[in-house]
């Protein structure tokens, strides 16, 4: 079996880490990015299974982004998961990180339920 992609979409470098060491932990490869624009280039370049997409990048709302990935016949079948850490701080933003790999996950196995 051929090993699942996630792209990474955040400008946080602190996020980055942490999305990516805790899928990279469960056996995930992952691809990474801080802009959306090249966002949608290496979703072109890889076709991940997953994109986790921070929604308040610095240059374009990374929800702009995830509407221009719908609108993409060679994208719109990948699953995009918003995130944001915005007005979040300690350990409920690490909480969220968390929960969200934990959706991940799930997602990837191709499980219908993520609870």
């Amino acid at each position: 079996m051929m090993t699942k992609k996630v792209l990474i979409v955040e400008d946080n470098e602190l996020n980055m880490k942490l999305f990516h060491d805790l899928l990279d932990a469960q056996g995930y490869e992952t691809l990474q990015t801080r802009e959306g624009l090249s966002a949608l280039a290496l979703a072109r370049q890889h076709q991940p299974d997953l994109i986790l997409m921070d929604i308040q990048l610095p240059e374009i709302s990374g929800l702009e982004v995830t509407n221009w990935l719908k609108e993409d016949d060679e994208l719109s079948h990948i699953p995009v998961i918003a995130v944001t850490a915005y007005t979040m701080s300690g350990l409920i933003h690490i909480l969220l990180v968390l929960a969200i790999v934990v959706v991940l996950i799930r997602v990837l196995q191709g499980r219908r339920s993520i609870l």
